[in-house]
């Protein structure tokens, strides 16, 4: 259904304002999924929810969750979490840890959900817990925002009319900005959370914390060994992409807090063809399994150990030991510093 010109002007500035606010991650406000849930519900109405499942040894839990409108009582989040502990494995219409293709940061809405061949009653999430949040028979909306593989959040909204064109193209026309919010937020829980403390040794890649100045306040062991490489002309880049000069190799995120300068967290990335060169590369020079390969590529791709873990499906213990082999070959300190001989070829 085609929306009205006015209408669509309405979500092209919903778009630009959340843009704005995603882009800042605050130290003191609460963390995206609150935004993203306050933020849909007054742009659709209806009821909105964000959150993340993650496994424990027996049954589920949420590692956040945010919900408005309906959703927005404590009841509803206990209920999620009280149905969560006692799932079965299949307890959603999709893998909660590893979503198939097609699934991956794609929209559904009524015309998608569920499949064809596929009852609503026999979907233990929808049959057991919707009914119990008074969301059951109501159309929805939801994306499963991945990185690669792994989910990084369900995102979505329920409501009595169905979803329109124009508001499948809003989420669509967010979800990359999500997406990078989601990923910075959970670098961020890997840590303590202090200030400098943003745990760069913990990033997987080379990651500064950078002035509105251009001054480099902070590095990890990856970004010291890019910068004794390259300089001048990397501080150059860095100091250029605070100001918002494009950057396809950089990704820059604000971080505000009260009382506090503001930085900006500037993660190097590399395209996907040179990275799979450079882990080739460095697992002929450092003689490495097919196994402690993958291990690598997930590192030096800024993965944390619960996502390799749970990508390769191993336990935590077995990536470890696979880690500390790869740091054994490679010579090196800790796993930022291997991520740096990646990248540097060092």
């Amino acid at each position: 259904m085609k929306a009205d010109p006015p209408n669509h002007r309405r979500f092209q500035e919903a778009i630009h304002a959340l843009t704005r606010r995603l882009s800042v991650v605050d130290l003191d406000a609460p963390y995206a999924a609150h935004l993203l849930a306050s933020d849909l519900h007054e742009l659709w109405g209806g009821d909105t929810m964000v959150y993340r499942p993650a496994p424990l040894d027996v049954g589920w839990t949420l590692e956040f969750f945010a919900g408005a409108g309906g959703l927005g009582d404590a009841r509803c989040e206990a209920a999620f979490l009280d149905y969560l502990r006692r799932a079965s494995p299949s307890w959603a219409a999709y893998d909660p840890l590893l979503p198939q293709p097609e699934q991956r940061n794609t929209i559904a809405d009524d015309n998608d959900f569920p499949p064809p061949d596929v009852a609503v009653e026999t979907i233990p999430i929808i049959r057991d817990l919707y009914r119990t949040v008074g969301i059951f028979g109501l159309s929805q909306m939801r994306a499963l925002v991945c990185h690669g593989p792994l989910l990084l959040g369900w995102v979505g909204g329920f409501r009595e009319e169905p979803f329109t064109g124009v508001e499948k193209e809003t989420l669509t026309a967010l979800l990359p900005l999500i997406q990078r919010r989601l990923r910075v937020e959970r670098s961020l829980r890997q840590t303590d959370g202090g200030a400098t403390a943003l745990a760069l040794e913990a990033v997987n890649c080379p990651a500064f914390l950078v002035r509105s100045n251009g001054l480099v306040e902070e590095t990890n062991s990856a970004g010291a060994l890019l910068f004794r490489q390259q300089g001048a002309k990397l501080g150059a880049r860095l100091a250029a992409s605070v100001r918002g000069e494009a950057d396809p190799t950089l990704s820059v995120t604000s971080l505000t807090a009260s009382g506090l300068v503001t930085y900006s967290l500037v993660l190097v990335r590399c395209r996907a063809t040179e990275g799979r060169a450079r882990i080739e590369a460095a697992r002929r020079r450092w003689k490495l399994t097919p196994r402690q390969t993958d291990v690598l590529a997930r590192l030096a791709y800024g993965d944390c150990n619960k996502d390799i873990a749970a990508r390769l499906r191993i336990a935590a213990g077995t990536l470890e030991l696979h880690v500390s082999a790869i740091l054994d070959k490679a010579k090196a300190e800790s796993r930022a510093h291997v991520v740096a001989k990646v990248w540097t070829d060092e």
